[in-house]
C-alpha cells in the first residue's frame, strides 16, 4: 500500500510518536510511507518513512487566515496514493479536498475539547461530519463519536514497547516514597493543577514522600513543596523513573489512550489514574486506582491509601503487569493493516 501520514507538525507528543511508530513498522513490512508535515522538533527517534515538509508560512493578519493557507499549502503537498490519513483535526481539510487516495481519519481524541474560540472550536467539529473512514484509538473515544456524530469506528488500540518498559524495581532511598507524573502545566485539560491541590493534602499527612515530573518542555514553577523536574528523558531514562517510584500519577481531564499509565504499569508501577480514555487498560481495584477528574481530594486519598497499603500496592502492581503484557506493537500494527485493507476493498 501507498499511504500517506498528514501530520500538522511533527512535535514530540505521545500521540505524534504514535503515528511514527506505526508508520515506521509500516515501511518494514513493506509499504510505501510518506509523512507530510510542516516541520518538526529537534529531539525525536528514528523516522523510517519518506519525510515531505510543506513550504514555510509567512505572516498571516488572523489565524483563520493562517489555518485557510495552511490547508492550501498541505493540500498542495500530499503525494499520490492509495491512502490518505488525516491525523489531527485541521488536517481533514486538505485530505477531504484531495479527493484521490482513500480518506481516513485516524482520531486519538475528541479534538474539539481543545478549543475555547468558538468558530475553531466549530472548524473541529466539523471535520467529524466529513466522509471519512474513521478509526477511534480508545473505546471511550468510540462511543463519543458515536454519541455526538454517528460515526461507527474502527478501534484500533495503542501498543507499547515491553522491552523497554517491563519490571526492573529499583528503589534508591527506602525512606522516601517517590511519586512520578507527566508535567504540562500550560494545557489546562491535562489537569497538572489538580495534582498540585492534591499534592498539598498528601505532604499535609506525610513529610517521607517527593514528587518527581517529567516533560518534554522544561518548566520552573513555583509550587507550596519541594519537587524534582526531568526534562525531556529518553525512553530508558522514562522507564528508570517508573521502576524508581513508589507509584505514577494520571491527573487528565480526559485522555483518549494515554500511554503514562500503562507505561508504567508494564515496570510494575502502581498507578492512580482518572476516568475518561483509560477504560481499556485501567480496571479500579485491581491494577490501578481509578479516580474522576477534577476532584484533587479525592486523587489525594487514592495516593495516600496506596502508599499506605504494601498488599495493595503488590496487587496493582502484578495486574498491571499482566495486563500491560497484552498491549504490544505487533498487535497494534497487524490492526492498522487490517482496517486499512477493508477500508481498501469497501
Amino acid at each position: 500500500m501507498r499511504i500517506n501520514f498528514l501530520i500538522w507538525y511533527l512535535k514530540y507528543t505521545g500521540g505524534n510518536r504514535i503515528l511514527v511508530e506505526i508508520a515506521n513498522r509500516l515501511v518494514e513490512r513493506g509499504h510505501e510511507v510518506t509523512i507530510i508535515t510542516s516541520g518538526m522538533d529537534e529531539k525525536w527517534f528514528p523516522i523510517k518513512a519518506e519525510l515531505k515538509f510543506v513550504p514555510k508560512l509567512g505572516k498571516h493578519p488572523s489565524p483563520l487566515s493562517l489555518l485557510t493557507t495552511f490547508f492550501s499549502l498541505l493540500f498542495k503537498s500530499l503525494p499520490k496514493a492509495d491512502i490518505d490519513v488525516a491525523t489531527w483535526c485541521f488536517t481533514a481539510y486538505p485530505i477531504m479536498k484531495n479527493g484521490k487516495g482513500i480518506p481516513i481519519y485516524y482520531c486519538q481524541h475528541y479534538e474539539a475539547l481543545f478549543f475555547e474560540n468558538p468558530i475553531i472550536r466549530w472548524l473541529a467539529k466539523k471535520t467529524y461530519d466529513m466522509n471519512f473512514n474513521f478509526i477511534a484509538n480508545s473505546s471511550w473515544l468510540k462511543s463519543i463519536l458515536f454519541i455526538n456524530h454517528n460515526i461507527d469506528a474502527e478501534l484500533i488500540l495503542n501498543g507499547i514497547d515491553l522491552n523497554t518498559f517491563r519490571p526492573k524495581r529499583i528503589r534508591k532511598d527506602e525512606k522516601i516514597e517517590k511519586v512520578v507524573s507527566l508535567c504540562k502545566p500550560y494545557i489546562k485539560w491535562k489537569g497538572f493543577w489538580d495534582l498540585v491541590e492534591a499534592w498539598k493534602i498528601v505532604t499535609s499527612e506525610r513529610k517521607d514522600v517527593e514528587l518527581v515530573l517529567y516533560g518534554t518542555k522544561e518548566v520552573k514553577l513555583r509550587l507550596p513543596f519541594k519537587y524534582t523536574f526531568v526534562h525531556f528523558p529518553s525512553d530508558e531514562e522514562l522507564a528508570k523513573l517508573y521502576n524508581e517510584a513508589t507509584l505514577v500519577v494520571n491527573p487528565s481531564w480526559y485522555e483518549s489512550f494515554p500511554l503514562p499509565p500503562l507505561e508504567a504499569m508494564a515496570c510494575g508501577t502502581p498507578v492512580v489514574t482518572t476516568r475518561y480514555g483509560t477504560e481499556d487498560y485501567a480496571f479500579d481495584g485491581k491494577n490501578s486506582l481509578v479516580v474522576y477528574p477534577r476532584r484533587p481530594k479525592e486523587m489525594a486519598g487514592a495516593i495516600l491509601r496506596l502508599l499506605e497499603d504494601e498488599k495493595l500496592q503488590k496487587k496493582l502492581s502484578k495486574g498491571g503487569i499482566k495486563t500491560a503484557r497484552q498491549f504490544n506493537w505487533e498487535k497494534t500494527v497487524n490492526r492498522v493493516e487490517e482496517v486499512f485493507k477493508k477500508f481498501l476493498e469497501k
